[in-house]
């Protein structure tokens, strides 16, 4: 197995926070990016695979959109992904999204509580 390929999580962020902003620039950007693994956070991944639906069936891309159009089954991958997720964190996380804590399509604040509860159970 190769060496990790180096990455930069705030030139993720930006990439994928301008093709939010700026929907139009999408396709230039997008030959760039031809594989979702090409970007290192997972958040990253899924919301380019998310835009990249988004562009194929022609909705709305800016925030609010893209936000509101997580599934729920966008969540589950993503706990899928996370190594080391035990059933008791899906448990904290879910509570969480159902007390309101965590909005339902706020994959930045999920991760968020990953962390914590990760930091909390060391």
């Amino acid at each position: 197995m190769g060496a990790p390929l180096p990455y930069d999580k705030k030139t993720e962020d930006v990439v994928l926070g301008s093709v939010i902003h700026n929907p139009e620039d999408y396709d230039s950007v997008a030959k760039f990016f031809t594989n979702k693994d090409v970007f290192y956070q997972l958040r990253a991944q899924l919301l380019w695979k998310k835009l990249t639906e988004m562009k194929k069936e022609g909705q709305h891309i800016d925030t609010l959109t893209v936000c509101t159009s997580l599934s729920q089954e966008d969540i589950d991958l993503l706990y899928e992904k996370m190594e080391g997720l035990n059933d008791e964190w899906k448990e904290k996380i879910s509570l969480s999204i159902e007390n309101g804590e965590i909005e339902k399509g706020d994959i930045d604040k999920v991760i968020t509580r990953i962390e914590q509860i990760k930091e909390e159970s060391k």
